[in-house]
């Protein structure tokens, strides 16, 4: 440890304990150095913040990488002595640390927990991973071989692969964490779910999605080919720190069951989790950003930062996304913090948890498991001074995550009978063939060739015992055999079981912005001609995709598409009843809000294919819709004319609370595009909770009242009211919209179940009163006027009770938040009055902020408290109390939080003084509900009605019977089949929704 080091720079821990890596990435700008980087011993690596005014400048960690090669371009000179003097660190050195250790490990039966926190575009995923982008050529999975930039995971699984024995089983999982949702990136039909559905505890002991699909690898190749399909599969998105910003935290799991050689009745399970988290920036730092790509002298390209993008809506829906990634991580380190104050006051015993911390996903899957695991935090910093505040922040995660003690223990499962004896008839095999080679003279080629047969026959059973996964995984594999064939009736195949042939054919392939739900299905071009509709030949999921919508007529390889009653676009072209147009490879389709690309032979759909310039001409068109039917639907004028009314009500709405505020915080205008795309989900929100006999939920657009901490002001949002209870939440645009497009993909597997004549049930956790209830809001906001603060006053009591306002219409009072400032320094007595602020200018300020509890007018099930003030460097920084997880009125916080400025500077008294604005705290809160009786199923009456699908007569198939039903009716009033069968269908819903 340094000379003058503190309490923070402690011994690197040993293996019961967490170990910690620091790594900085190459540089990317001009600046001054903010890290001095050392590895001393082996397992002994320091740190020194450079060119700052903290007051803990030391930190001691079992690892320093130092990867920042190109210092000599951006360094400024001032630095540079100090880069000369620190060792690159590469990927071969990262795996050379860690990677004998972690192997070890893992074939000993250990779970090994590796996870990756930093700041977005700090080297997290490159360290674990190496270059994993599936449009770069040179990211790992591309390589046959061992390669340079490898991380450490293709590294281990390489090894895994090699030293693979007979007997051993690999399986991985690999899903991502998106807000409030799990999303299986090895599903082919791309399944999203509740992060709290089938999350549950193995029999080890460690934390599972029960749900996800665990898929065996045979070979180091499967492994590849596997990753690449499911990672095309991710949340990811342009940021001004990083082109490839992973918008979730994704989790891959890969398990080694593998015979113990000291006794052949038992398996050892070892595990890995690979934990490669989202970027730590504060959510109100991060904007939608354009990038172009640079050819460099050395013949390679970077990606250069351009700018934010241009629409707006890109960076309101990645700070929604961004506010719920920094709750999740500020509760894990929340929950370091806690850990490590207790285990210095040596209150906790290695591998004990403590209580709470269970709110968001990330503790809640991986505290315990981290825990009873060989733990490796991986943390990643920029060198730049410039991001210095990030890399404090990420270092003071990583002194509390060290001090954490672990309890690492081992897993264990019984060998069956089969693979007991098909093991012992393996070895027997093995020993008569090593018998016969050492006696070569005696031994005939075809005594020898005979045995080989026969081990690699064993060896083949052996194998097949092992990977069967029982009647679990027979279950699994006859359930999924089984949507495939409700797929295949309505002309869908799915794209990752597409057959070479299908591909030698024209087709049209499914699309979507977000990439989860992108290149799912497959619509193969018949021969002749292809009808598209919810009576035709395929029939895509979207129910905007309406009976007789269009049809494509092939000869050979030249298609042609006929316009019908659905609304479709070709390329930019809206296409009419009756329009022919001739499709060309590559063009989209936009049938209703279905979009599509059209491929075929030389003309392949891949992972590769870049879909930015594609879904900007989409979105044109969606906006000359939205304005057409504006003007032709009057119910949309008035909302925008209540929306503007209500805008203009905010200011006086927020005037009367705080005379004294500044309008600058108050809505001025909101995004009528925003408005128009949140009503055309409302409608279909409307029609799928109709259909699901669930009408007591009503929505309606309303505008966020009032800024809260973060600025977010001017948002539309969405309310969700249920009728019976009047309990209320708001959601936001992005959050609307996955809810329902779960929802939406809820209603087709019931679709799907009825058309097949087949039974389902949708899970509670995804019936819409959950799905939309079961949402944190940000719920009200209450602004405190602080200013006393630095006169060195305490809170008076009539004070403490800071009155909370509704975040979105109608503005009503939403109860009171207890709040108290009292003086927090040990000499506060010795301390000079302060008769004006500037008097504080320099000096030391050091204040404790308690919020108690609070009274509010709903039952919340579960609520939390949030506020941003300035932390010891002058930056803004959120902070958040615990979460009161007991449904009531009154939720307890209990919170404390001594807030220090060791040296005041005008900006933190303009902050506390904040010309009349005050301090905001934000009620964050999830409203209790309970499910109605009536479950959702192909059983319940309203729901089979209402989607189109009533009990069937036994003799005869139910759609043949209704068409010719269709074919009566039309002969008897003269109408076409196709239009006569639509009204039917919409009548049929609109009198199951009244009902």
């Amino acid at each position: 440890t340094r000379a003058g080091s503190e309490e923070s720079a402690l011994a690197p821990p040993t293996m019961a304990q967490i170990q910690v890596a620091v790594r900085s990435r190459p540089w990317t700008r001009e600046d001054r150095l903010g890290v001095d980087m050392q590895q001393v011993k082996p397992e002994e690596g320091s740190i020194e913040l450079l060119n700052s005014d903290y007051s803990t400048k030391f930190f001691s960690f079992n690892y320093s990488w130092w990867t920042a090669f190109n210092w000599k371009h951006y360094c400024d000179d001032k630095d540079k002595s100090y880069c000369e003097n620190m060792s690159v660190v590469s990927q071969d050195d990262v795996y050379g640390s860690v990677g004998a250790k972690i192997k070890k490990d893992l074939y000993d039966g250990n779970a090994v927990v590796l996870f990756a926190y930093g700041l977005s575009g700090s080297g997290k995923t490159y360290t674990v991973f190496g270059t994993d982008d599936v449009k770069n050529k040179n990211s790992w999975f591309y390589h046959e071989t061992p390669h340079s930039s490898w991380g450490i995971l293709p590294r281990l699984a390489w090894d895994i692969f090699q030293d693979r024995k007979d007997g051993w089983k690999v399986t991985m999982k690999y899903f991502q964490n998106v807000v409030e949702t799990v999303r299986d990136l090895a599903s082919p039909q791309a399944t999203e779910k509740v992060y709290k559905e089938g999350m549950r505890k193995d029999q080890d002991g460690f934390m599972d999605i029960q749900w996800c699909q665990s898929t065996v690898l045979n070979s180091w190749g499967d492994l590849r080919k596997a990753f690449i399909a499911a990672n095309a599969r991710k949340a990811i998105a342009p940021t001004q720190f990083n082109p490839q910003s992973t918008r979730g935290h994704c989790i891959m799991t890969i398990e080694v069951l593998m015979p113990d050689e000291q006794d052949p009745s038992i398996k050892k399970r070892g595990r890995v989790y690979v934990c490669d988290l989202a970027g730590t920036e504060p959510a109100g730092d991060i904007y939608f950003a354009n990038y172009e790509t640079v050819p460099m002298g050395d013949g390679t390209t970077e990606q250069k930062l351009v700018g934010p993008h241009a629409d707006q809506a890109k960076t309101k829906e990645l700070r929604a996304q961004g506010k719920k990634i920094n709750l999740s991580l500020s509760e894990m380190a929340m929950f370091f913090m806690k850990m490590a104050e207790l285990t210095r006051a040596k209150k906790l015993k290695p591998g004990a948890s403590i209580p709470g911390n269970n709110t968001y996903f990330l503790c809640k899957y991986l505290k315990d498991t981290m825990l009873q695991a060989k733990t490796y935090l991986l943390c990643a910093v920029r060198p730049e001074a410039a991001y210095l505040k990030y890399t404090f922040s990420t270092l003071g995660f990583a002194r509390n995550a060290s001090c954490v003690r672990l309890n690492p223990k081992k897993a264990t499962t019984a060998a069956s009978a089969a693979e007991r004896r098909l093991m012992a008839e393996l070895e027997k095999y093995k020993k008569m063939v090593a018998e016969l080679r050492a006696a070569a003279s005696s031994a005939s080629p075809e005594d020898v060739a005979r045995l080989q047969a026969q081990l690699l026959e064993s060896q083949t059973a052996l194998q097949s015992a092992v990977n069967d996964g029982g009647e679990e995984a027979a279950a699994r594999a006859a359930e999924q055999k089984k949507k495939e064939e409700q797929y295949r009736q309505r002309g869908i195949t799915l794209f990752e079981n597409v057959s070479p042939d299908q591909l030698d054919a024209p087709y049209l392939v499914n699309i979507d912005e977000d990439e989860f739900r992108s290149r799912r299905f497959l619509y193969a071009l018949r021969e002749g001609s292809t009808a598209f509709g919810a009576d035709g030949d395929c029939r895509p999921p979207s129910f905007s995709v309406v009976a007789g919508h269009c049809r494509i007529e092939r000869e050979g390889l030249a298609c042609t598409l006929v316009g019908g009653q659905g609304k479709t676009w070709v390329a930019g072209r809206q296409v009419d009843a009756g329009d022919r147009v001739r499709l060309e490879w590559g063009n989209w389709v936009k049938m209703g809000k279905e979009c599509l690309m059209y491929h075929g032979p030389g003309h392949a759909c891949t992972v590769e294919t870049d879909l930015t310039d594609v879904f900007r001409d989409v979105n044109k068109c969606a906006k000359l819709q939205e304005a057409a039917e504006k003007v032709a639907r009057p119910g949309m004028m008035s909302v925008l004319n209540r929306l503007r009314e209500q805008s203009a009500e905010i200011a006086d709405a927020e005037t009367a609370q705080s005379p004294h505020k500044n309008a600058a915080k108050t809505v001025a205008s909101f995004d009528e595009h925003e408005v128009l795309r949140v009503l055309q989900l409302i409608k279909d929100a409307r029609e799928v909770c109709c259909a699901f006999d669930r009408s007591v939920l009503k929505f309606e657009v309303v505008l966020s009242r009032v800024a809260n901490s973060e600025g977010e002001h001017g948002r539309v949002l969405v309310s969700v009211l249920h009728e019976s209870t009047k309990q209320v939440c708001y959601l936001n645009e992005s959050e609307f919209t996955r809810t329902l497009q779960m929802l939406q993909d809820e209603k087709l597997q019931v679709v799907m179940a009825l058309e097949a004549r087949e039974a389902y049930a949708v899970p509670d956790a995804h019936d819409p009163v959950a799905l939309f209830f079961d949402h944190t809001f940000h719920y009200a906001s209450g602004t405190h006027l602080c200013e006393y603060v630095g006169y060195g006053f305490d809170t008076e009591d009539e004070d403490k009770d800071v009155r909370l306002n509704a975040s979105a219409s109608p503005y009503h009072d939403c109860g009171v938040l207890n709040v108290e400032w009292v003086p927090a320094m040990d000499n506060f007595a010795d301390q000079p009055d302060v008769e004006d602020l500037s008097q504080l200018l320099g000096r030391p300020w050091q204040f404790k902020l308690r919020i108690k509890n609070a009274a509010l007018k709903v039952r919340a099930s579960q609520s939390y408290v949030s506020y941003v003030f300035p932390n010891e460097s002058g930056d803004l920084e959120r902070f958040a109390t615990d979460v009161c997880g007991l449904p009531t009125m009154t939720p307890e916080f209990h919170y404390e939080h001594v807030h220090y400025i060791p040296k005041v500077t005008q900006a933190f008294l303009d902050f506390i003084s904040g010309d009349g604005n005050g301090m905001d705290f934000d009620v964050y809160a999830s409203a209790t509900y309970a499910l109605p009786e009536a479950k959702i199923s192909t059983a319940n009456s309203v729901v089979s009605s209402a989607l189109g699908r009533g009990p069937a007569a036994p003799s005869e198939d139910y759609r043949a019977a209704f068409d010719r039903a269709v074919a009566e009716l039309s002969k008897a009033t003269g109408e076409e089949p196709s239009l006569l069968k639509q009204r039917l269908l919409e009548a049929r819903a609109r009198d199951a929704a009244v009902s």
